[in-house]
């Protein structure tokens, strides 16, 4: 086979694996649920496992960073963007199966025997749990600064970032304009939504 062969083989390959996911079924977690009761048992120990993995990602992050800054401070900046490239994927993507773990647990529980009511006031705090780090990355360029980042603020112009990330606390706050507030808020603007379609986007 030649290499044009393979190639055209390898593109064909590519274009039908892109054709066969769009056309897949797509089941919410109420669905997937139904389908799969039995993950009604398993959901709150895997959940258990990824945020255990996620603090061991965590904590070897913070090792290797603190590290290479008693070594020698200067190559500090070379450390984080080795992190970036070999630690921060794996740590994204834990957080992102934490988040959809406890979504699936919340829908585990129950929640849709309650009233319309109860459920709008747990999808509150189900989306004031989404990673604010997801939400931030999709609309603005964001900056290692720690343990947290810092990026332009989205309220208002500046050329210097003053406008800062809290992963831990899941909150964000700017030092030029005083801007503050959650995953919720930051949704909210970055996204041009409605409150009930920012619960919605962050519940789904």
């Amino acid at each position: 086979m030649t290499e044009e062969e393979e190639y055209e083989l390898d593109r064909l390959a590519f274009e039908l694996e892109r054709e066969w996911k769009r056309v897949l079924p797509r089941y919410n977690d109420k669905e997937l649920l139904a389908i799969f009761p039995e993950a009604r048992e398993i959901i709150p120990q895997k959940l258990q496992e990824r945020e255990q993995e996620y603090k061991l990602l965590r904590n070897e992050i913070r090792t290797f960073l603190k590290h290479i800054r008693e070594e020698n401070s200067e190559s500090l900046w070379f450390a984080e963007e080795i992190a970036k490239v070999f630690y921060f994927p794996d740590l994204f993507a834990c957080e992102g199966h934490i988040y959809r773990l406890r979504r699936m647990k919340f829908v585990a529980e129950g929640s849709n025997k309650k009233s319309c009511k109860e459920n709008f006031y747990e999808n509150i705090e189900l989306a004031r749990s989404y990673p604010i780090f997801q939400v931030a990355r999709e609309k603005l360029e964001l900056k290692k600064s720690g343990n947290n980042y810092s990026a332009l603020c989205p309220f208002h112009n500046e050329k210097t970032p003053s406008f800062y990330i809290y992963v831990e606390d899941n909150q964000y706050h700017c030092f030029g304009c005083g801007a503050h507030g959650d995953v919720i808020s930051l949704a909210q603007h970055l996204y041009g939504l409605s409150f009930k379609q920012t619960i919605a986007l962050l519940t789904n």
